[in-house]
């Protein structure tokens, strides 16, 4: 081939070339939208109990035998010297006491003979 044929050829080729519309390149693909998460839902507040109410304080035995001495002795009931300790007076005290306020009669310190002692 002689170099001159080639050159119409190759001008030819730069002109359609040159002359043609480029293809656009491909647009971008959108980015892809990613939901925010969600927010973490707040735990409720911890419920706290009360603190729980302090414990009755159980009166000495002693001192509530004595006091019961001293309210019979008040009461004329004659429980002997009032020392915690429960005696044969005290019992018989406890005894009367019990029987005159229509108590269940034991000659023992019951709570409901305490309550009706210490009635005013």
């Amino acid at each position: 081939m002689k170099p001159f044929c080639l050159i119409p050829t190759l001008l030819a080729a730069a002109t359609l070339a040159a002359c043609s519309t480029p293809t656009p390149p491909a647009p971008a693909p959108a980015p892809a939208v990613v939901p925010a998460p969600a927010p973490a839902p707040v735990p409720p507040a911890p419920v706290v109990a009360p603190p729980p109410a302090p414990a009755p304080v159980a009166q000495d035995p002693l001192s509530a035998v004595r006091q019961a001495q001293e309210r019979l002795n008040q009461l004329g009931y004659a429980a002997g010297t009032p020392d915690g300790l429960v005696g044969p007076k005290t019992r018989a005290a406890l005894r009367r006491f019990q029987q005159e306020k229509g108590l269940k009669v034991t000659g023992v310190l019951d709570s409901a003979t305490a309550d009706k002692l210490n009635a005013r």
